[in-house]
């Protein structure tokens, strides 16, 4: 015993203490595996409490209940399924998900306070990485990887769709539209557009863009085509500017998260920063955001290759909980070929089918 108390103060007295039995002469790679999410709930853009993430209306307190949370059920007269908010070719938007409208009263769903899968200014956003650490995507002229910004990948795996975030956006395929429903208000100089009649809104005049007078309130459930402007962010009335952006250039919007609370209303416009170094800094971060972290599944993709692109000395399984094949390839992080299947299993990510997590984990 004597003997042992001195080897352990011994070895206390070089500064480290041992993390492993002093016997063990090799050592065996620690294990990990990946369950992860391919559900169809991966293509939503939101992250509200509610179930599956969705915003739910009633024309009574609309989005918000009467404490100042956001509504997780919809109660009378009122519907959920509000999953979007930038709709674009091939969005999953249906009879049952919604894109919420870009209304300056709904400023809550686009803003990182409310809506943690949103923007926000204060973070960077850098792109998926590749097994070599290195920009997924990178060519000659763009070593950084980043997105484009005249014609952002909605997907960067895709070359198509791009969108313009920096363009107003007037679109006009049943797909791309928004869901207005029964108490919501249009505010007036609203550019719109409709296929049919939509109670509340001036009838005739269809299959035409037309703007609203005055504040018109719907009274009816329609899908409308609403012109506005993606690059757009709010932030609550105490949180500071964000850097480069003038202060007398944002919008104080009333009542935007719930009776009683103010946003302000920022737009990623050149005329609204201090130098054409804050716009385009600015610029390129909502690109990079909106291609890479746009959505869960891209954001999913985004964490998983960042987080393990510097690990080494472990075993890395990967498996879709609704893809459970029998046996999982545990790679090794040590290995550039195995590394590299992991990280061709990560960036192929879908998103479609249910989320069997119990199943999954017993899976494991």
């Amino acid at each position: 015993s004597a003997y042992f108390l001195h080897s352990v103060m011994a070895v206390q007295g070089q500064g480290t203490l041992a993390q492993q039995p002093l016997n063990v002469q090799s050592q065996i790679p620690p294990a990990f595996i990946l369950a992860v999410d391919d559900s169809g709930s991966m293509t939503f853009e939101t992250l509200f409490p509610g179930q599956d993430g969705q915003a739910c209306w009633n024309p009574t307190g609309g989005f918000f209940n009467a404490d100042g949370s956001l509504r997780t059920v919809a109660g009378s007269g009122g519907a959920c399924g509000y999953n979007h908010l930038i709709p674009y070719p091939g969005h999953r938007i249906d009879a049952n998900r919604h894109a919420i409208p870009p209304l300056p009263a709904f400023g809550f769903a686009r803003s990182h306070w409310f809506n943690p899968s949103y923007y926000n200014p204060g973070e960077t956003y850098l792109p998926w990485l590749d097994s070599e650490g290195r920009p997924y995507g990178r060519t000659t002229a763009n070593p950084e990887g980043n997105a484009s910004i005249t014609a952002t990948r909605v997907d960067p795996r895709n070359a198509t769709p791009t969108i313009d975030l920096f363009a107003t956006r007037e679109e006009t395929d049943a797909n791309n539209r928004f869901r207005v429903l029964n108490g919501m208000v249009i505010p007036a100089n609203t550019r719109y557009y409709k296929t049919a009649n939509c109670g509340g809104l001036a009838n005739g005049n269809n299959n035409a863009w037309r703007s609203v007078n005055s504040n018109q309130t719907v009274t009816a459930n329609c899908q409308i085509g609403i012109s506005y402007y993606p690059a757009t962010f709010y932030l609550p009335e105490a949180v500071s500017v964000p850097a480069g952006f003038k202060t007398a250039s944002r919008v104080l919007v009333n009542n935007a998260c719930g009776a009683g609370c103010n946003l302000y209303r920022y737009e990623i416009k050149r005329d609204n920063y201090t130098s054409d170094a804050a716009f385009e800094a600015a610029r390129q971060n909502f690109a990079n955001w909106f291609s890479f972290y746009g959505n869960r599944n891209r954001a999913m993709i985004a964490g998983m290759t960042r987080s393990l692109s510097d690990v080494k000395n472990m075993r890395v399984g990967y498996f879709r909980i609704n893809s459970r094949t029998a046996s999982v390839a545990m790679r090794n992080m040590n290995s550039p070929g195995e590394k590299l299947s992991l990280y061709t299993d990560l960036t192929a990510l879908p998103a479609n089918g249910g989320t069997p997590n119990l199943f999954a984990v017993d899976h494991i």
